[in-house]
């Protein structure tokens, strides 16, 4: 019984884990189409849905601060842009162009 119990769970905690990433990519899409058609409002909205409604972490978590970083600075929100990509450097020095553009953000000052 407890073997059966144990198994049961593990397969919920599995397919939970495929559902959270399936609903991470698509907001991912949906999140980057907003941002490509410029509406970084509903772009930056929606990253704060998933960044705060969704128990992601690593790379993925730090995928949607990144679109919002981007599209803050897209609307010259340039202190908001440079406090998200020193939140993602603190994660991951290397993603994407987060020390570019902390260094550009650092010029314009």
């Amino acid at each position: 019984m407890e073997t059966f119990e144990k198994e049961t769970v593990t397969k919920r905690l599995g397919n939970l884990q495929k559902d959270i990433k399936l609903r991470a990519s698509t907001y991912y899409i949906w999140t980057q189409a907003l941002f490509s058609i410029g509406e970084y409002y509903k772009s930056i909205e929606l990253s704060d849905k998933v960044i705060f409604e969704e128990p992601l972490y690593g790379d993925e978590l730090i995928a949607f601060i990144y679109i919002k970083a981007e599209a803050n600075l897209k609307l010259n929100n340039k202190k908001i842009a440079k406090e998200l990509y020193h939140s993602i450097k603190k994660e991951n020095a290397n993603y994407r162009q987060t020390e570019e553009r902390l260094k550009l953000l650092e010029a314009i000052k």
